[in-house]
């Protein structure tokens, strides 16, 4: 049970997990490992949050989707932009590789 989080949807990753809040926020707990990005910071050694962390770049999603394995997750907006973050060591992302992918837009989606 997470205390204190009204949730739309919540989606679960290897080691993470976010959730989605009536308010189109984005919220997510677990293990933080160093170049994967699944929270709001970078952290320099793996970190477990027990308690949900707003993403703050991300507003107004109307819908996630986060890989089992992959160390990665997507939120489609309101509008439409499709904005990923996580690990990139496969161009998951969709943009040039990188170390760690905070959420960002995916370019040139048909």
């Amino acid at each position: 049970m997470v205390d204190g989080l009204s949730t739309e949807q919540v989606y679960a990753g290897f080691l993470s997990a976010c959730a989605l809040d009536s308010s189109r926020r984005v919220w997510c707990w677990g293990r933080a490992e160093p170049d994967y990005g699944f929270f709001p910071d970078p952290v320099d050694e793996p970190t477990d949050f027990r308690t949900p962390r707003l993403m703050t770049t991300l507003r107004d999603v109307a819908e996630l989707a986060t890989s089992a394995l992959s160390w990665h997750s997507c939120a489609r907006t309101d509008s439409g932009a499709v904005l990923c973050w996580g690990r990139n060591t496969e161009l998951q992302l969709g943009r040039p590789r990188a170390r760690y992918g905070a959420p960002d837009a995916v370019p040139s989606l048909p």
